[in-house]
């Protein structure tokens, strides 16, 4: 026999909520026909950086484990620093703090740029992200106006006039910074390998004009098309593209 000590009220615990997912997603259905395309893309990464065994560390080897690594958190603004930290390390090197964002942001939108994807809107949205995850990294305060500010400014959001919006907006602003930093890796990738003997953009410590480079037009015309038309040579053209739009996590749809 057991006596009451006392009495627990009944509670609700919520199992899911938009703060233990990732917001955006896009449902990809894997077959067969997926498998070379994924060896092309293997062997791509090999043949950019044929040492990188023997390399105890490397910036792009950083940038693709924290791009490789984004789900492995839910926390927005986790993901969002990881993303930033992969894009500075595909696109700029170890030697060159000296007006980091605005060479991230010159480079990111020279290179990827198309006509479904401006330059000035590549440009605006890394801007606006990559100040976000400075004012994370160095401890800055971040207000809820700001928030809702920055994020207003992103190309891939709408309203955030409430705190539902809020929390969807965050996970499309950051779902558009992987978008930019999955074609940044590609990019970097194609003009690492070719053209033959050497690579326009070589992964390495070696010295390249980059920016001298991408502000002449046609330079930045020929590494733009070079990069795509390698991709679409291994099989894989459709990657350079900009994903397609993302989708609410908790919708029901499974397009």
């Amino acid at each position: 026999m057991s006596t009451a000590v006392t009495q627990v009220p009944a509670r609700l615990r919520e199992l899911m909520n938009d703060g233990s997912i990732t917001v955006a997603r896009r449902v990809i259905r894997l077959n067969d026909a997926h498998g070379p395309a994924l060896d092309a893309l293997s062997a791509l990464v090999r043949s950019a950086d044929p040492g990188h065994e023997a390399k105890i560390h490397t910036s792009f080897g950083l940038a693709l484990k924290k791009f490789g690594g984004f789900d492995h958190t839910t926390d927005a603004f986790e993901q969002l620093v990881d993303l930033a930290t992969a894009l500075e390390g595909v696109m700029v090197g170890t030697n060159e703090g000296e007006g980091l964002t605005l060479r991230l942001c010159t480079r990111v939108s020279a290179l990827l740029a198309a006509d479904d994807d401006s330059a000035r809107g590549i440009f605006g949205d890394v801007k606006a992200l990559y100040g976000l995850r400075s004012t994370i990294v160095h401890g800055g305060e971040l207000t809820e106006k700001a928030l809702r500010k920055t994020l207003a400014s992103v190309s891939t959001t709408s309203d955030t006039s409430d705190d539902v919006k809020l929390t969807v907006n965050l996970g499309y602003a950051i779902d558009r910074l992987r978008d930019i930093v999955r074609r940044a890796i590609l990019a970097r990738l194609c003009l690492a390998t070719g053209p033959d003997p050497i690579p326009h953009w070589p992964l390495g410590d070696k010295p390249t004009a980059v920016d001298a480079i991408l502000s002449d037009d046609s330079s930045r015309e020929v590494w733009r098309s070079h990069w795509r038309t390698h991709l679409a040579e291994i099989g894989v053209g459709e990657a350079a593209n900009r994903a397609t739009a993302v989708e609410y996590a908790l919708s029901r749809s499974e397009r």
